[in-house]
């Protein structure tokens, strides 16, 4: 019978998250706690966490540089 604890080695990428990762690891521990224990189960969290810390750091570039957009903001300005 082959032995099943060979599965358990940890193949997660790196932790590389900010804000916006760490935010959701606290969403799921407090309010979607099933979710958070399959995603450590199947070490998938920091890889789930990356990818919504990504995702959220892009959203807010286009946000943060339409909103400088809106309102005249140049790097002159800025200076």
């Amino acid at each position: 019978m082959p032995n099943r604890l060979t599965n358990l080695v940890s193949t997660d990428e790196e932790p590389h998250y900010g804000k916006y990762g760490m935010l959701r690891r606290t969403y799921l521990k407090e309010h979607r706690p099933a979710m958070y224990s399959l995603y450590m189960l199947e070490d998938r969290l920091t890889e789930h966490l990356n990818t919504v810390d990504d995702e959220a750091q892009e959203r807010m570039d286009i946000l943060v540089r339409q909103m400088m957009e809106r309102q005249g903001i140049t790097e002159e300005l800025k200076v």
